[in-house]
């Protein structure tokens, strides 16, 4: 596949760095004569300094025989003219856009079937579902649906209050209940694709797969409360802050926001009413322990510094054992934001060229049986995917048990038209079915590849 690329910011890189992973061509354009020349050394693509929106630049990057354009500059009407020029010069390329203004948000269906954008992406509005996510199950540390949130892959860790130290996967039942399935483990920095002989320890970091009711049943057998959230303190107005409220608010949650532009926090209270708005600086410690940070079930941090995320979270920490979630922008933190012990952090730009990447290996899979959603997990080092066996293939109505599945490689659940099943040797795939495969293989595109 040939892909151009348009902004060599955080997610154009991410991006580029991926697909040159796998193999494919990438030709970078941004107008930044600065950002070109920070693009690593070591990244294998043709860079351009030029503007994405001019014919003349798209011609030199190759347009005409490109498989995919993908524009994510800071501008979101830069982004959907790129995509609107690649279209009239080579209509079989795929476009790909990001688009972040809220005013937008309800014009997506208008945009990509008027300027047949084939993908518009709104990182603010995924981020605020996966906050969103992370609240309705505050024991977890990260929640990612499938199969249209049918299907939860959430972690919890494990503690002698847990009574499954020592304890092989497959005699686990009991603890661990027939409808969920461990899919991941994470133990001293090492992650293992557990099998049934597989022993749990103390201090394990455990993910798992099940449905939204049974995984609340598997919080409450191992001792977790799942309690709700009912009152979420947020730091930083953000456009991510006011997505997050709308959806805080629909499942009864009492939300209390603090920004310091008078502008924006005017702004804010005109458009949620049953909001609290602070106007003060939240970064302010005093300002946070007024504004009932220790009254709070959650506390997210939505500021633009990464620095005064990180910071505000670690004095949270110190001061409360509620929820804590911090937005991070750049990606290479993630070491140490581990190593802090602050263990729900979301990175947009990374959810980003996640679902970009998930998008491009759909368009290049000949089967039919293409991934639908694709999450990274352990800074890369597992892939959770979903497919749709919508064809007939080698991994259709055979028992599991008789696949030659690649090492590493695990079916971790399969919905059947709404009916989500935990998968046993004797089970079989059948066309239609959602199947959510967890693998530390790379590259996965079509449902085929899970075999050798």
């Amino acid at each position: 596949m040939k892909a151009i690329i348009i902004g060599c910011g955080n997610v154009g890189l991410t991006v580029a760095e991926r697909l040159i992973d796998e193999n494919h061509d990438v030709v970078l354009i941004d107008r930044s004569e600065d950002k070109v020349q920070h693009v690593p050394d070591d990244l294998d693509a043709m860079i351009i300094t030029g503007s994405g929106n001019s014919v003349r630049t798209l011609r030199e990057a190759g347009i005409e025989t490109a498989d995919a354009l993908i524009a994510v500059t800071r501008s979101d009407e830069v982004n959907l003219l790129c995509c609107l020029f690649a279209q009239s010069i080579n209509s079989k390329c795929h476009t790909i856009s990001r688009v972040r203004d809220p005013l937008y948000l309800n014009e997506l269906s208008f945009l990509r079937d008027k300027l047949n954008i084939d993908v518009i992406i709104n990182p603010e509005f995924a981020t605020a579902r996966e906050i969103s996510r992370l609240l309705m199950f505050p024991d977890s540390d990260n929640v990612v649906t499938f199969a249209r949130n049918k299907i939860l892959f959430t972690n919890a860790h494990i503690g002698p209050e847990q009574r499954l130290d020592g304890v092989a996967i497959a005699k686990a039942g009991h603890r661990i209940g027939e409808n969920v399935l461990i899919a991941a483990v994470e133990r001293d920095g090492e992650v293992y694709i557990p099998n049934g002989s597989f022993v749990l320890h103390d201090g394990d970091n455990i993910y798992i797969l099940a449905s939204a009711k049974n995984t609340s049943a598997f919080f409450k057998r191992i001792g977790l409360s799942g309690s709700r959230i009912k009152r979420v303190l947020i730091a930083g107005g953000s456009i991510i802050a006011e997505y997050l409220t709308e959806m805080l608010e629909s499942m009864g949650a009492d939300v209390h926001i603090i920004e310091e532009n008078p502008e924006r926090a005017e702004d804010l209270s005109d458009k949620l009413r049953k909001a609290t708005i602070i106007e003060g600086d939240a970064t302010d410690r005093d300002t946070l322990m007024d504004q009932g940070l220790m009254n709070s079930d959650a506390f997210v941090t939505l500021m633009d510094a990464d620095e005064e995320n990180v910071m505000m979270s670690l004095f949270a920490k110190s001061k409360t054992d509620e929820k804590i979630v911090m937005k991070i922008g750049k990606n290479s933190f993630r070491d140490i934001i581990s190593e802090l012990g602050i263990e729900s952090a979301v990175y947009p730009d990374q959810m980003t060229s996640d679902y970009i990447i998930q998008y491009l290996r759909a368009i290049q899979n000949s089967t039919g049986n293409n991934v639908e959603t694709l999450y990274h997990m352990f800074d890369g080092r597992v892939e959770a995917l979903e497919f749709v066996a919508r064809k007939d293939s080698p991994v259709i109505d055979a028992k599991l048990a008789d696949l030659d599945l690649k090492e590493n490689t695990l079916i971790g659940c399969i919905n059947r038209h709404g009916l989500i099943i935990v998968p046993r040797g004797e089970n079989s795939i059948h066309i239609g079915d959602t199947v959510v495969v967890v693998t530390t293989n790379k590259g996965l595109h079509d449902l085929n590849d899970i075999l050798k």
